[in-house]
């Protein structure tokens, strides 16, 4: 029996770094820098073909959930998340690693 492959994207830093062009109210995931998508949505069709789209989860943050729901329209709702709290990277990926592993115990 093989592994099925899950993929965790990310999405809910504030982008600082990309200052002036991302803010705390448009962050870097967001945005649209060389073509009509944002990079989020180039993120996940990069993931096409490799993973279904029921098996990737998007982790963001509660100020910016609704923003990443309403560009991800099509996208299945229970696999958007947001961190109840903001933390750091090794936090995101464990809530994130906890779902996946919530959902199918041999991922």
């Amino acid at each position: 029996m093989s592994n099925p492959i899950y993929a965790l994207i990310l999405a809910g830093g504030s982008g600082e770094r990309f200052w002036p062009l991302s803010r705390r109210n448009h962050p870097k995931q967001l945005l649209r820098l060389v073509s009509e998508r944002t990079l989020l949505e180039k993120t996940i069709a990069r993931l096409e073909g490799l993973v279904p789209s029921d098996r990737i989860l998007i982790l963001t943050n509660v100020e910016q959930e609704k923003a990443v729901r309403d560009l991800l329209k099509a996208f299945p709702k229970q696999n958007i998340i947001a961190e109840p709290a903001k933390r750091d990277t090794a936090a995101a990926v464990a809530l994130g690693a906890g779902w996946i592993a919530g959902r199918n115990h041999a991922a």
